[in-house]
């Protein structure tokens, strides 16, 4: 995340405005990203519970 406000910064005049717009982009970025990461898991979840109960329906 700190990359990104940094290279934010580097095309922009370090003021207040500007350093808040780069922390803005910085946060959205890092909020898609784990957005993306975090649904798959919930499909991988609901896969591994069918599996285990159906595993001990069988024994």
């Amino acid at each position: 995340m700190a990359t990104y406000v940094a290279s934010q910064m580097d095309l922009a005049s370090p003021d207040a405005a500007n350093l808040a717009s780069a922390y803005q982009s910085g946060f959205l970025t890092a909020s898609i990203l784990m957005v993306v990461m975090i649904v798959p898991a919930f499909f991988l979840t609901n896969k591994l519970a069918s599996k285990v109960s159906s595993k001990q329906e069988v024994v």
